[in-house]
């Protein structure tokens, strides 16, 4: 459990989620599936991740996923 708040970390979970929103609303509109996916698992890592660093990189991963992926889906 987290004793104290960390500004940084508030902020980028503000960014992930607001990010993440996005590419739900995107894949939800344009039936695009990897997008949808891709925002709510943007969404719910804001929830499970509490380190910066790891935060940062599944973030990453999550939002280049749907580029990198969607020539195979």
């Amino acid at each position: 459990m987290l004793t104290e708040l960390d500004p940084l970390l508030l902020f980028a979970n503000i960014v992930i989620g607001s990010i993440g929103a996005g590419y739900f609303i995107y894949g939800k509109r344009q039936s695009h599936l990897l997008a949808l996916l891709a925002g709510i698992g943007l969404i719910t890592l804001t929830f499970i991740v509490t380190d910066l660093g790891w935060l940062c990189l599944w973030a990453l991963v999550l939002i280049a996923a749907p580029k990198l992926l969607g020539q195979y889906f």
